[in-house]
């Protein structure tokens, strides 16, 4: 089960209906546990969400302007090895190796690692993506886009 929760006066509350729903199964199984039961416990903090929809305009932006990487699939995965968030492993063939990108989950990163990584894939998108964009009409264009 999993749920965002924001922290209130008076206690948790869920991030949306579906979170809220989520917690209160919770809250009651948590309280039908007998003694000594155990249960696993998984949480990570979220990053800044506007820096995240941000990254995501990012990756969109990428696919609108690239034959290559035309979906945001591709412009995921492009982003992150030009970003240098990926392993490189050995091709089947054993003759190359071939860039795996990482996980930018929020369980992967917190907000500072996102924040290194985002200065990363900006960079990493003006130099190999779209080389032919400056970093000002990149900023503004990603700043119309997040403001949809």
């Amino acid at each position: 089960m999993q749920m965002l929760l924001v922290k209130m006066a008076h206690g948790l509350r869920g991030w949306t209906t579906e979170d809220q729903i989520a917690y209160e199964r919770f809250k009651r199984r948590l309280a039908a546990m007998e003694a000594g039961e155990c249960f696993q416990l998984e949480f990570s903090v979220p990053r800044h969400i506007a820096h995240h929809k941000k990254f995501w305009a990012l990756v969109s932006l990428v696919a609108e302007m690239s034959d290559i990487y035309d979906n945001r699939d591709k412009a995921v995965a492009a982003v992150k090895i030009a970003a240098g968030h990926c392993d490189f492993v050995p091709h089947p063939n054993g003759e190359e190796l071939v860039a795996l990108p990482k996980s930018i989950s929020f369980a992967a990163m917190d907000q500072v690692e996102f924040e290194a990584f985002y200065g990363n894939a900006v960079n990493g998108v003006l130099k190999h993506l779209l080389p032919a964009m400056d970093r000002v009409s990149l900023e503004r264009a990603l700043e119309l886009v997040v403001q949809f």
